[in-house]
């Protein structure tokens, strides 16, 4: 590969990452919006309320996943509604990205075989409908 390939190669790949970082930007506001209320100038969370994930760390979704949120001892819980996974953060949207990231570590790991319970097979088939790799 010469060095302007390379060069070209590298381009597109910073061009790549920093839509990726535009795209969770704007899913960051929009779950700010949809998980905080305001009354003036403070936020409520509203524990229970139901918050659609459309896009993971490194991978997008072709459907919304949706998962509720939670206040627990100053922090947050969020859990998804199909999967049996959940994530703790200081605040919403720490509790939000820690799930993200558990989703991908999830799908990555059913994705190495098949060689896992019903339940576990389940949740390969069911993440794998609405994962996309592109």
């Amino acid at each position: 590969m010469s060095d302007q390939e390379l060069k070209m190669l590298i381009k597109e790949s910073v061009r790549e990452v920093l839509e990726e970082e535009r795209v969770a930007q704007q899913e960051i506001e929009r779950l700010i919006k949809g998980v905080a209320r305001s009354s003036g100038k403070s936020k409520k969370i509203f524990p229970g309320e139901i918050i659609k994930i459309h896009v993971l760390p490194t991978k997008k979704l072709t459907q919304p996943l949706e998962a509720v949120l939670e206040t627990d001892d100053g922090g947050y819980i969020v859990r998804t509604v199909d999967l049996p996974l959940y994530a703790y953060g200081d605040d919403p949207i720490e509790a939000i990205q820690n799930l993200k990231y558990e989703i991908e570590s999830l799908y990555a790991d059913l994705m190495e075989d098949d060689n896992f319970s019903e339940e576990w097979l389940n949740c390969k088939h069911f993440l794998k409908k609405i994962i996309s790799e592109e």
